[in-house]
């Protein structure tokens, strides 16, 4: 940076630097937002997978959830000005309901999922049983494990 003022430059070369330094910045800070986004994900799982190993485990089969799905088309407007025109996307919106009483403890949750309601059923069905960890000592904290919806 020094470079600049101990120099005379035209001004288009001034006004190359610049831009290439404003690119980089805005690379920097795209950069650094990705990586506290990775780093609080990897400390969520890690809490996920802190509660699993110290928690119990069932399995229950997937006819004891229920779906209910709301799905319709909602048009958005592609393009701008001229060129502007109307689309219709499939919106799928499901709530997945779950109630499971093991001893003296209901537990009660619901799932909201975007995805196309055929598919998740069929997902639901291949997997068949699904993990369902909870705490003994704390009948607040318990999970439902959808991670093989994502795939």
């Amino acid at each position: 940076m020094l470079i600049f003022f101990i120099i005379p430059l035209k001004g288009s070369f001034i006004f190359d630097s610049l831009v290439i330094l404003f690119c980089g910045i805005v690379f920097l800070i795209s950069f650094i937002s990705k990586i506290k986004q990775r780093k609080e994900e990897k400390k969520v799982n890690n809490i996920i997978e802190k509660f699993k190993k110290s928690s119990k485990k069932i399995e229950i089969n997937y006819t004891e959830i229920k779906i209910k799905s709301n799905s319709w088309k909602q048009e958005i407007e592609v393009g701008s000005g001229v060129n502007s025109r109307n689309d219709y996307i499939d919106v799928c919106q499901n709530d997945l309901s779950f109630s499971i009483e093991i001893g003296d403890i209901k537990y009660v949750g619901l799932v909201q999922i975007d995805m196309n309601t055929d598919i998740l059923k069929m997902k639901l069905a291949y997997k068949n049983n699904i993990d369902f960890y909870y705490d003994l000592a704390n009948p607040n904290q318990y999970i439902l494990d959808l991670d093989f919806l994502i795939s």
